[in-house]
């Protein structure tokens, strides 16, 4: 979401009431007969040559979906949802998993923001957002901000796609201190900066899975109020390092460049071949531009740039041209062929495959 959000949205009044990814391997429609005195098992024999000759690593797997999904990414215009979107936030959540470990990422929009829902840029005024908008039933959270805790804890304990860590922005005071008293005892939390939680983004990880090792945090210089963060975590299991960045770029026509800019330099300072690295974040733009201040960077630090875009198959948020766009991103590097898989739609909570199929009518 745009930066230019209302400062005055805190005073809001509260209506008081109670992916595995498709397996590529090409299939073969044979066009010529078969002379009778071929035997099946000769048949069976060249189809597994070619299926061996044609069959992809992973990385060739994501980067052949990658391909495709760029083809189908542009912003489209969706017009005013209103009363048909059944969803908490803006944004719909992000995911992969990379060797089994799951993480994702979602924007779970602050209730001091709502004043931009409110305006209806976005086509959302009359939607669950706004509807529910209410006192909850602990009196520090809304209505809205409970389903969401219901859903953040469900992606924590998911019965089949556990998230190892899971990363947010946008969180709000109240929220974050409702939250903490919520999560299970072996799931840890890192704020921006020490006991600050600077512009609501975080970090939650499985303390089980992983050992804490480090955190890097900075301001952005074109806005301060925006940050990154690099959280650098141990697989407890194997040793394996991981390094996880994340950020809530700055967006619109002022801040935009600068930003990408300078999260493109924090992101390549944070490369370690050693480690897998995941970067993600609400981004405000598409994955290639990224990719090509990714690729400047690089340059600069005389390095390949090594980042893969996990190209999400759905578009991510609504903005204020009532478009459905994807400015909400993933992307990594392994040091070895791992296998790497972007989380389906029914791998979160219902509302998302809902709300995507809503956004296909």
């Amino acid at each position: 979401m745009s930066n230019k959000k209302i400062s005055t949205l805190l005073a809001l009044p509260l209506i008081a009431s109670p992916i595995a990814l498709p397996t590529c391997i090409p299939t073969y429609n044979n066009t010529k007969s078969i002379s009778s005195a071929v035997s099946s098992e000769m048949i069976s024999q060249r189809a597994s040559a070619r299926r061996m000759r044609h069959q992809l690593t992973p990385t060739q797997v994501l980067q052949r979906n990658n391909e495709a999904a760029k083809a189908s990414s542009s912003p489209f215009f969706v017009g005013e949802l209103g009363e048909g979107w059944r969803f908490p936030s803006d944004h719909l959540p992000i995911g992969m998993s990379i060797n089994g470990l799951n993480f994702t990422n979602w924007n779970i929009l602050n209730t001091a923001y709502l004043g931009y829902i409110l305006s209806n840029t976005q086509g959302l005024k009359d939607s669950l957002i706004m509807e529910t908008n209410r006192i909850g039933q602990d009196p520090r959270l809304t209505q809205r901000e409970e389903i969401i805790l219901d859903q953040v804890l469900t992606l924590l304990q998911h019965p089949t796609s556990p998230r190892s860590l899971l990363s947010l922005q946008e969180t709000g005071e109240a929220f974050w201190e409702v939250l903490k008293e919520r999560l299970p005892p072996n799931f840890k939390t890192t704020t921006t900066f020490p006991n600050d939680l600077a512009h609501g983004d975080v970090f939650i990880y499985n303390s089980d899975l992983f050992e804490y090792m480090s955190l890097q945090s900075e301001t952005y210089t074109c806005n301060p109020t925006n940050t990154m963060m690099s959280l650098t975590l141990k697989e407890r299991s194997s040793g394996q390092q991981y390094r996880f960045i994340q950020s809530h770029v700055p967006g619109g026509p002022v801040h935009s460049d600068p930003a990408r800019a300078e999260f493109a330099d924090f992101v390549m300072k944070q490369f370690d071949s050693s480690m897998v690295l995941v970067v993600m974040g609400d981004m405000n733009r598409p994955p290639d531009d990224f990719l090509n201040n990714f690729a400047r960077s690089a340059e600069k630090y005389s390095m390949e740039q090594p980042y893969k875009n996990a190209a999400i198959p759905y578009p991510t948020h609504i903005n204020t041209h009532q478009e459905a766009s994807w400015i909400d991103n993933l992307f990594f590097f392994t040091p070895s062929e791992m296998p790497v898989e972007i989380s389906k739609e029914n791998s979160f909570f219902p509302s998302v495959q809902e709300t995507i199929n809503l956004l296909q009518k």
